[in-house]
């Protein structure tokens, strides 16, 4: 396991990402979320982009994430893994909303 950074936004708080569990099984590292959609508009696709760290803060790998149909006002779950190479190992993640389809 290791550690979550939590509660990104876009746009002023429009969108808020909080990442909820992450894990690391062998070379696969994944990272669950819920996003909140904050604002009047309803979307077909929210992008989300997660980002494993080493402890150094260097970024590994981005994982890419699609929730959709996600209502105003409402929150949608999602996950993004990735593949790591051998002797990376994740220390951090943390997902953010890239953009968005009305």
């Amino acid at each position: 396991m290791f550690e979550i950074i939590l509660a990104a936004t876009i746009a002023k708080g429009d969108f808020v990402v909080d990442v909820q569990n992450a894990r690391l099984e062998r070379t696969r590292a994944e990272a669950v979320f819920r996003v909140t959609n904050n604002t009047p508009t309803s979307y077909q696709r929210v992008f989300v982009k997660c980002v494993f760290f080493d402890a150094k803060g260097a970024a590994l790998q981005i994982g890419p994430a699609i929730v959709s149909n996600l209502r105003a006002g409402e929150a949608g779950q999602g996950s993004a893994a990735v593949i790591l190479s051998p002797g990376e190992s994740p220390k951090t993640v943390t997902c953010d909303v890239d953009q968005v389809t009305p």
